[in-house]
């Protein structure tokens, strides 16, 4: 079963300072755009995992907005696992259609 990100994760994207002695969240260092992909990615198979979601209004546009950040940002195996999840996307819609 995979895992969601909490704090303390290596793909959890803020971090904790104490600035002017208050704590402050903060960007990770050295947080980069296949770090964010790779986060998003994760999130998705997390909820990929839970047969409710499959074919979900809510899962159908998460794929969709995502995609589109992810090719342009993505290294080349998460731009083929964006690719696949679109496909899969797809498969929901054209379902919904003929139903």
């Amino acid at each position: 079963m995979i895992e969601p990100i909490k704090p303390g994760h290596e793909l959890f994207p803020y971090d904790v300072e104490v600035v002017d002695g208050k704590k402050t969240v903060v960007l990770k260092k050295g947080w980069n755009d296949e770090k964010q992909v790779a986060f998003i990615l994760q999130a998705i198979e997390y909820l990929l995992q839970f047969e409710h979601n499959h074919g979900s209004v809510s899962m159908i546009n998460m794929i969709e907005g995502e995609a589109h950040g992810a090719m342009l940002r993505g290294t080349e195996k998460q731009k083929e696992r964006f690719g696949e999840l679109m496909a899969l996307r797809q498969s929901w819609l054209e379902a919904q259609q003929a139903a």
